[in-house]
């Protein structure tokens, strides 16, 4: 918290330090014709109060008053921060589900040494389940097993029995774009990577 062993007494022209939630703040006082504060607050961005003041001209200023405000001013903006820290995804995952998609549409591509590897297929998912699979480059259907939904991407990440996963989640949506699984045995005709692209919501 803040106390006067923090913040003492400011003489004019001193720069001056406090020290609120073991964070440093710094402000200058400069007396003219009317008592001028400026205080900056580093510690969170662009923040800055200025207050101006008279009647103090050639005196010690008693700062508790500015900053009994100054500390209201802290609370309200930390309040703020916490709040939207706390309704932020934590994973993800979460993230994933805040946008609550279930009819979508991605195109995916599975690198191994198997059959059809390498070919880029668009996937229409309806009802988090896998409506239709074609192929990118001529739209021909096919019918394959080793292609994934992005819950059950997720699904893979979490309940997979692998030794080692390699993941590049996106930014946006959180879903695994990138996700190469057992990746140190692709040398010797092992592991698969599966490249998850072009989300798009259906209606």
């Amino acid at each position: 918290g803040i106390s006067e062993s923090n913040f003492g007494k400011c003489f004019p022209g001193n720069r001056c330090k406090i020290i609120f939630r073991g964070e440093y703040f710094h402000f200058n006082l400069n007396i003219k014709r009317k008592l001028f504060l400026r205080l900056s607050l580093t510690s969170t961005g662009i923040l800055s109060l200025q207050i101006l003041i008279d009647s103090f001209i050639g005196k010690v200023f008693n700062m508790e008053k500015i900053f009994l405000m100054f500390l209201l001013l802290l609370c309200i903006t930390s309040c703020k921060k916490e709040l939207v820290s706390q309704l932020q995804p934590a994973t993800p995952q979460e993230l994933w589900r805040s946008h609550n998609l279930h009819d979508y549409s991605i195109d995916q591509t599975r690198t191994c040494y198997c059959s059809g590897a390498g070919e880029q297929v668009h996937i229409i998912i309806r009802s988090d389940t896998i409506f239709s699979l074609t192929k990118v480059v001529d739209g021909s259907p096919i019918t394959s097993p080793y292609y994934f939904t992005i819950d059950s991407l997720f699904g893979m990440i979490e309940y997979g029995n692998f030794d080692s996963l390699v993941i590049r989640y996106n930014s946006i949506y959180g879903y695994p774009e990138f996700l190469d699984i057992n990746p140190q045995w692709h040398p010797v005709d092992g592991g698969v990577l599966y490249e998850t692209t072009n989300l798009k919501m259906l209606k």
